[in-house]
């Protein structure tokens, strides 16, 4: 049933849904969970006295920075979430929400932000210990959810590191126990967070290709993110300035984010191209099926609507494609 929960994503006691899009998304999650953790056992290679005298799931402490104090206390909350959703037996609930932390929190953001404290000697063994003790953590709480992928990983993880009771299998492994939390830095975080998406959606609006830097203007209640600009500057590739901008904007709560970002008119011109050739393409395909002598009087009612709505779904996406190549000239 948990495993099952992944694919269908459905919550007690409403109709299952099982479709090609939802086996997609489990096996881009399964992907997305191995690349983490090859990333996370490259850099235990890489710097292998950083566990030196420390177990795995040995919590870190000390003097971390605020993106390693961060994530310890998000996952803190994720073992309570998950422990609580697991016991109250709301699997699709308990699916969908290690799905958000561990691609929306985890990969989106902390992965990221653990590449400056890689770079930085006094942060470095702080950062690595951090990305070793919460994929350590991720891996049991994933663990009834994808069981030959965590397993495969913890044994590569736990190889020649151990736990704090040697643990030879996820399988017997200990479900880990909640440990303190920082709310007043998760809310920090939390906030910083939605800025990030409301700066990454303007860059995309413009056209704004994801390998460009921008510059990125926060104004209004910015007081709790004033000492968070690194870390939004990281996640938004741009620099980033508490100050009234100009252009779109969007608001974050109480702040107002604005994205300046010189945009290359010719590549956004050819992914319109690119785009409204295979709109056209998949609008022609759909208009022969209708068309086709016999379709609508031997298919079934149910798939002959399907067709329809996908052909008035791929109109209106070709209308919006046109549309935008109009506006760019």
């Amino acid at each position: 049933a948990l495993r099952f929960a992944l694919v269908t994503d459905t919550a007690a006691g409403m109709d299952t849904g099982l479709s090609e899009a939802k086996l997609t998304n489990a096996r881009n999650f399964g992907n997305k969970l191995w690349n983490i953790a090859r990333f996370v056992l490259r850099q235990l290679e890489a710097h292998p006295g950083a566990l030196e005298g420390h177990a795995i799931d040995e919590r870190p402490s000390g003097d971390l920075a605020e993106p390693e104090r961060w994530i310890l206390s998000r996952t803190e909350r994720a073992v309570a979430e998950a422990t609580r959703l697991i016991e109250g037996y709301y699997f699709g609930e308990y699916a969908h929400f290690m799905q958000q932390f561990v691609w929306g929190e985890l990969a989106d953001a902390y992965v990221e932000l653990s590449k400056a404290g890689l770079r930085d000697e006094r942060r470095r063994t702080g950062t690595v210990r951090t990305l070793a003790y919460v994929l350590d953590r991720v891996l049991r709480l994933l663990h009834p959810l994808t069981p030959f992928i965590t397993d495969t990983l913890a044994l590569q993880l736990w190889r020649g590191r151990g736990t704090s009771r040697d643990e030879a299998s996820l399988v017997i492994a200990r479900w880990p126990a909640a440990g303190a939390r920082d709310a007043a830095l998760e809310e920090r975080f939390d906030l910083a967070l939605d800025v990030v998406r409301a700066a990454r959606a303007l860059r995309q609006e413009a056209g704004v290709d994801p390998s460009r830097r921008a510059s990125v203007s926060l104004s209004g209640q910015t007081g709790a993110i004033a000492g968070l600009t690194e870390v939004i500057a990281t996640l938004v590739n741009g620099e980033v300035a508490l100050r009234e901008g100009s252009g779109p904007s969007k608001t974050a709560r109480a702040v107002e984010v604005r994205v300046e970002a010189e945009r290359d008119i010719a590549a956004e011109r050819a992914r319109l191209d690119r785009e409204l050739t295979e709109a056209r393409e998949a609008l022609r395909r759909s208009e022969e099926l209708l068309a086709r002598p016999g379709f609508a009087e031997k298919a079934p009612k149910p798939v002959i609507d399907k067709e329809r709505a996908r052909l008035e779904e791929r109109r209106a996406q070709l209308a919006l494609l046109e549309e935008e190549l109009r506006r760019i000239g």
